[in-house]
């Protein structure tokens, strides 16, 4: 009798700490993501044309993807070119991360810069965000993190082709983290 009534208290506790829980990510979800209930969709962020001024060939949206876990909101965009020869191969890709505390952020942030200052060139982008650098790999290929607030902003251009497409992905750049 008494093992019945505390593997029934025990299932209880556990209904109200998953019910706590679908509660407090629904808190979370609902603050990030439901004041404006169109914020996450890729037109919102780059457009085709956008996307086309930094790859330089006619392109389309690849694949996008949301995920919001462990107070984080992540929306990811890829973007090719329409079609695929040895004189188009650049893509870009886009990460938004909405963290639900600033200090983390902060932390990460200088990490990341610590790390790629290590591996390759980078460069502090003014104007840009709280935070913001460009790093380039060994194949000259662009990378950019920005942090405003409680946000990261990622963006990376795979074999890019000119300085005016490097110059159009940092103005890209600057216009999402205005506009977010």
């Amino acid at each position: 009798m008494k093992k019945t009534i505390f593997l029934i208290g025990l299932f209880f506790l556990l209904l109200i700490h998953i019910s706590y829980s679908f509660n407090q990510n629904f808190k979370i979800a609902n603050h990030f993501i439901f004041k404006d209930s169109n914020l996450f969709q890729s037109n919102n962020f780059i457009t085709i044309a956008d996307a086309e001024k930094v790859i330089e060939k006619k392109s389309f949206l690849k694949d996008s993807s949301f995920k919001s876990s462990g107070g984080v909101i992540r929306y990811k965009l890829k973007f090719r070119p329409t079609y695929i020869d040895s004189t188009s191969k650049g893509e870009l890709f886009f990460e938004y991360q909405q963290w639900q505390n600033e200090d983390i952020t902060k932390v990460m942030y200088q990490n990341f810069e610590k790390e790629h200052k290590k591996m390759g060139y980078v460069e502090d982008l003014k104007n840009i965000g709280d935070e913001a650098y460009l790093m380039k790999d060994n194949f000259k290929n662009p990378f950019i993190l920005v942090r405003k607030n409680n946000t990261f902003f990622k963006i990376q251009v795979s074999s890019i082709n000119t300085d005016s497409s490097l110059k159009e992905l940092i103005n890209l750049t600057k216009k999402i983290v205005a506009i977010h």
